[in-house]
């Protein structure tokens, strides 16, 4: 009987610290953001630096980071794909990431750098990395 009360206090006590330990958005302040095709990563970098600035700090070892950022992107800068998209609107450039803490995913996103105005300048993975940024922004902004 005694091993019955033992074992499950553990199991009690097991579940709990399991619960305590669950990362949230909310506890994410410092990241560490992983070499990216395209250079996404360092546009990620100036994105966050910028437009969370003393919400999340970019650390440049994984160690001090309470989470990463990993992710991947294409960009096809090609003459032709550069007409089709200016007059459909399509997409040059695409970035998916995924925000992970202890093996959690915590938040992902993809975006790409589609504009359906003429002639609109900015596009490409500094485009992708800005809305990616964007959306990641509002998500913290609702983490509960």
């Amino acid at each position: 009987m005694k091993s019955v009360a033992v074992l499950f206090v553990s199991l009690i006590l097991g579940c709990i610290s399991t619960v305590a330990q669950e990362p949230t958005l909310r506890d994410i302040h410092k990241v560490f953001i992983e070499k990216m095709p395209n250079d996404l990563d360092q546009y990620l970098t100036a994105e966050i630096s910028t437009r969370l600035k003393g919400r999340l700090i970019v650390v440049l070892n994984r160690s001090e980071a309470d989470a990463s950022i990993k992710g991947t992107g294409t960009h096809n800068d090609g003459t032709g794909a550069a007409i089709a998209s200016r007059y459909t609107g399509s997409d040059t450039a695409t970035g998916a990431i995924a925000l992970v803490a202890d093996d959690v995913i915590l938040w992902s996103a993809q975006e790409g750098d589609h504009n359906l105005w003429i002639g609109a300048n900015k596009r490409g993975p500094r485009k992708v990395a800005e809305r990616l940024v964007s959306d990641l922004k509002k998500a913290l902004e609702n983490a509960k």
